[in-house]
């Protein structure tokens, strides 16, 4: 194994890390949904697409496509 391979293998680790701490910390947009509150939403972030329902959701996607 090469020093390439050892850099490459450490920044995946870095990043799976980093996510982890993330999610933990700040929690995911299921948290929101189970709660009935967003916490994104309340920082002024705009609003967590789990509070929004799936229809909501959908036409802001489909929205400028023909």
């Amino acid at each position: 194994m090469g020093i390439a391979d050892i850099i490459i293998l450490v920044l995946i680790a870095a990043g799976v890390i980093a996510v982890i701490l993330r999610v933990r910390r700040k929690g995911t947009c299921a948290d929101c949904a189970q709660g009935g509150t967003c916490e994104h939403a309340k920082h002024g972030k705009g609003t967590c697409p789990a509070m929004k329902g799936v229809d909501t959701v959908a036409d802001e996607l489909g929205r400028g496509v023909h």
